[in-house]
């Protein structure tokens, strides 16, 4: 079986480098993306009942779990092939691609295993930026009472402001910003109750 050209290669069986090294960290991602979304799951089943469960267990201190991949470490043993061409004044981009190496590939292009490459790269997850420890997401309060409200507000130390608080047990008709959106910075929650 002849050996067939490094061009035919490329096309057939090679990946850009870089494409390579992507694909892996958006396997990465994807599989923290289904651990927080199933982590997200079990705050809404938890969040989605009533307020004295919830409160019971806001006593007891539980919170959900969140689950995190520390670091992912790949180690590929690849066969690296450069591309471009260059023509009179015009040069295309260079490009290095990555062949993966098995023994299909060995037998199929009759490939030398010891003049393969060793692919090795690390992915960590880096700190969150410091501002987003500043967002608070604003709970549903609508319909509650001043007293639920500053109760939930305090435990999740979100600044308020209620236009007339002079009755605890009276409901709150709006707030701004509204449930689900982010208070940012030096924000305060504007609280209008049913007068």
């Amino acid at each position: 079986m002849s050996t067939k050209p490094v061009s035919e290669l490329v096309d057939v069986v090679s990946a850009p480098l870089g494409d390579l090294i992507a694909e892996v960290g958006i396997g990465v991602a994807r599989a923290q993306y289904a651990l927080d979304k199933q982590s997200l799951a079990l705050f809404e089943e938890i969040y989605k009942n009533d307020e004295q469960y919830l409160d019971q267990l806001r006593a007891m201190g539980y919170r959900p779990n969140w689950y995190q991949i520390p670091e992912a470490e790949a180690e590929i043993q690849v066969s690296l092939a450069i591309s471009g061409s260059y023509s009179g004044q015009s040069r295309s981009p260079i490009k290095m691609y990555a062949a993966p190496m098995n023994a299909s590939y060995k037998n199929s292009f009759e490939y030398d295993l010891s003049a393969s490459s060793k692919l090795k790269m690390k992915i960590v997850p880096v700190p969150e930026p410091s501002f987003i420890e500043q967002q608070k997401m604003i709970p549903r309060l609508v319909g509650k009472s001043i007293k639920e409200a500053e109760t939930l507000l305090n435990q999740l130390d979100i600044p308020y402001s209620i236009d007339d608080d002079s009755d605890p047990d009276v409901l709150i008709q709006t707030t701004t910003p509204l449930a689900g959106e982010v208070l940012v910075d030096d924000a305060i929650l504007m609280i209008s109750v049913v007068i």
